[in-house]
């Protein structure tokens, strides 16, 4: 059986550096993969990306605080919550499940890597996929999150085969909201989260970096998905309510298209 298990997480400062961090593990059949990697995106000048593939731990989850190791990749975290946590299936089928959890939807985060601190604003979620990606009944993926020290809003989108939508605010389900551009919507009480892009985080093959490391008969079933692109943006955002702005944060937000 396919299963996959991937955190994600990550901060951003208030002067715009943006950490994104990942541990996944892979099995399928006899295959065991896992895999660690962390992306710095500073305020001007390329993104670096650096990753490992041996002996990858989990992050720890206690109560509200998430930490993580991983000395290769020469990187300590803390993330503290600020908001509620979520957790939802998002698919089930015949061919599997999508589970989603979201401890941390919004968190102080203080991460050190390669010797430099990275304080501000973070996030956290981990993913457990039972359906081989060539099987997924869609073809674009939009998903994003917005968070402050004081609220979080997260936004999925697929269309396809199959169509969904989800967004949280603050933990609780918004099922009037729809994505505008890269805002949203038709949140509760008249608000709407507005986004401004100010720069992009990566614009690549989304499995380059994993393939590379699969089996020949892995990326032979892996074909017919190894052309999805990921274009991940970073963005000041702003819940606003008749006007007014009720929260101000940072929005890291992505569309994923084969």
């Amino acid at each position: 059986m396919f299963r996959l298990h991937k955190w994600y997480l990550d901060v951003v400062t208030d002067e715009g550096h943006a950490l994104i961090a990942y541990a996944a593990r892979l099995r399928w059949r006899r295959l065991r993969l896992s895999y660690a990697a962390v992306l710095h995106s500073p305020p001007a000048g390329p993104a670096r990306e650096a990753s490992d593939f041996d002996r990858v731990g989990r992050p720890q989850l206690q109560d509200d605080l998430v930490t993580w190791e991983h000395a290769p990749l020469k990187l300590s975290g803390r993330w503290q919550r600020t908001s509620p946590s979520v957790r939802r299936t998002l698919l089930r089928s015949s061919d599997g499940t999508i589970r989603w959890a979201c401890p941390l939807p919004s968190a102080r985060a203080t991460v050190e890597c390669k010797g430099r601190t990275f304080d501000g604003v973070g996030y956290v979620e981990r993913l457990s996929l039972t359906i081989p990606p060539w099987k997924l009944p869609f073809r674009t993926l939009h998903w994003g999150r917005h968070a402050s020290d004081r609220h979080a809003v997260i936004w999925i989108e697929w269309s396809g085969d199959d169509h969904r939508r989800f967004t949280w605010l603050d933990g609780v389900e918004q099922p009037a909201a729809r994505l505008d551009g890269v805002g949203v919507r038709g949140l509760s009480e008249g608000a709407e989260l507005q986004v401004t892009p100010q720069r992009d985080i990566c614009r690549r093959r989304a499995l380059a970096r994993l393939s590379d490391h699969l089996p020949a008969g892995m990326r032979r079933l892996l074909a017919p998905v190894q052309g999805i692109r990921e274009h991940r943006q970073l963005g000041r955002s702003a819940i606003v309510r008749q006007g007014q702005s009720w929260d101000r944060g940072w929005a890291v937000f992505e569309e994923v298209t084969w």
